[in-house]
Parts: structure tokens; sequence; C-alpha cells
């Protein structure tokens, strides 16, 4: 059997080698790479910023016993006192005082520094400018995340994520995410799935696309014909990357997709419809008053009551 025929198990390491970095320095690396700028992380805001250099103690910090403590912490203000802590073992007491006060806030055009006294705030904010506006490593984990469900069709082999099983046909563009991540400082290690493990593997496969359809089929049970035309469109496209990961695996790991191809069509057939409803079709003013509940009848009835609904005026077609 070809190596790596049945997929790969995957997961990321984060390297030393790991720096922040700005947005438009990874676009150019992604770009660089062939890797769509979806991948990019967001910046996490200046706030969250601050944080991470609070929670980031230095060594002058942990060597004079000083603790920084929250006070007030909102989205756009922040305020820690700086605490000293002294042990005395003679006595086995344990004293702190209060000797400065943190602030940061991004009102007034105050957010481009941390102000107050003492060489713990002026460290943090040494550290919040080195960061500022740059992407670190905990911003990595919902887009990496994202791209091995969505475009690398992966599938979770731990109930926290972490380690992926990747289909073979999908090994290429892992490879691809490889090289570009490693420019990053982000390791992705892959390891082939032994023949003893690949039952192992459809059951976790076949377990985890049957809890993605029926969440879909539950959320399309709710429709109603209010939502708006771009919840219907997401969920579309939902569907249609739902269908190529049932594909794949089929041709995989040879797992039984017949249901879940028969609940896809349903499903898209239905949201469907109420799109074209809801995109193609107005009421005039004059209409009735439950104008949702009037449309979703006509639907029911077919083409010919649709029909006869412009005719008479009781609907306009927009398309």
């Amino acid at each position: 059997m070809p190596k790596y025929s049945t997929g790969a198990f995957c997961f990321t390491k984060t390297l030393s080698t790991l720096r922040p970095m700005t947005p438009l320095e990874i676009e150019t690396l992604a770009a660089k790479h062939g890797i769509p700028l979806r991948i990019v992380p967001e910046y996490a805001g200046d706030c969250a910023v601050v944080l991470r250099a609070i929670s980031s103690p230095t060594q002058r910090r942990t060597r004079e016993g000083w603790l920084v403590r929250p006070i007030i912490r909102e989205q756009h203000k922040l305020v820690f006192g700086i605490v000293q802590e002294r042990r005395d073992k003679e006595q086995e007491t344990l004293d702190l005082t209060h000797e400065y006060t943190l602030d940061w806030s991004d009102e007034h055009g105050n957010g481009n520094h941390v102000s107050g006294g003492g060489a713990v705030v002026q460290d943090i904010d040494a550290l919040y400018q080195e960061l500022r506006g740059k992407v670190a490593a905990p911003d990595w984990t919902h887009v990496l995340t994202r791209y091995l469900l969505d475009d690398c069709k992966a599938q979770p082999m731990r109930e926290d994520g972490r380690v992926y099983w990747v289909p073979p046909q999908e090994l290429d563009r892992l490879r691809q995410l490889r090289g570009f991540l490693g420019d990053v400082g982000i390791a992705v290690v892959l390891a082939e799935v032994e023949a003893e493990n690949t039952v192992v593997v459809q059951q976790a496969a076949q377990e985890g696309l049957a809890e993605q359809l029926q969440a879909l089929q539950d959320e399309a049970a709710r429709f109603d014909g209010e939502q708006l035309p771009g919840t219907y469109k997401a969920r579309l496209e939902t569907y249609k990357r739902l269908r190529a990961k049932a594909m794949t695996y089929q041709a995989a790991l040879g797992i039984g997709i017949e249901q879940a191809q028969h609940v896809l069509a349903s499903l898209e057939a239905s949201v469907q419809q109420m799109l074209t409803l809801r995109e193609g079709v107005t009421l005039p003013r004059k209409g009735t008053a439950d104008p949702v509940a009037y449309l979703m009848n006509l639907a029911a009835q077919g083409e010919d009551a649709l029909a006869g609904a412009v005719e008479q005026g009781d609907i306009e077609v927009t398309w």
C-alpha cells in the first residue's frame, strides 16, 4: 500500500522562531506560498495586547516579588495595581503593599502607551510597544483550525481538536500550508496512518460527518422564511463544503455516505427555494398582513400558484 494512501494524522507546534508579525507581513508570506489570505489572523486589538504584556512576567518581576493585580478591567479601560510581595520567614508572614498603579485607556488617544510609576510599568509598556499592531501565537489557533477543517477537510481525532486526520486528497494542500507556516514559525507535523488504525479513522470521520449533518439539519428545520438572504447563502456554502468533504471521505475510506448525500441535497433544495423567494419576489405595499406565510403557502402550492399570483399583481418578480 502506498505511503499516506489513507491520509495522515497532523498537528501544529509553535516554534521558538515564531515572532510577532504585522498582518501585512503575513499576507506577503501567504501570497508567496499561494495560500488564501483568509488564513491571515486579525490583530487582536490594543486592549488584548496590553493584557498579554501584563500576563508575561519579566525576570525583574519574578526576582523582586512584584505582582500585577486587576482593579478595573474593561474593554476600553484597564487599571492594575503594582503590588510588592514581602515574605518574612522568621515571622512566617507575607505582606502585600500597593506601590504603583498601571493605567491604560484607548479614549482621547491615550491607548498608545501604558502609564504609571515604577520599573514594572515601564517593562510592561516596552513589551506593549513591541507587540502592538502585530499578530502573536494565540491569534493563530482559530484561523488554523478553520483552514484545516474547511480547506483540508480534516477530521478532529480528539475532543479538543489539536490532532487531526487529513484525507490523502488534501495532503498536497497541507504540505503547501506547512511551507507557509514554517516561514511563520509554526511546524506542521505529519504521521502516516498505520493499517491497524484505519478503522478508528473511519469511525471518527463518519461520526464527525454525522454530527455536522445533524447540526445543519436542525438549523434548517428552524428556517421559517424570515431569515436574511445572506443567512441562506452562507448555509448553502456550508452544505457545499460538507458535500465535498463527504465525497472525499468516501473515496479515501470507503465510508457509506448515501444518506449524507440525500440529506445534503434535500437541505440545499429547501434553502435554495427560500433564497429564491426572498431575493426574487417582492410584495406590493397593499399586500397581505403576513407576507412570509403568504409566500411560503404559494411555494407549497407549486409553480402554477406563483405564476397566477404574478399575473394578478399580488407579487412582483424582480430578477
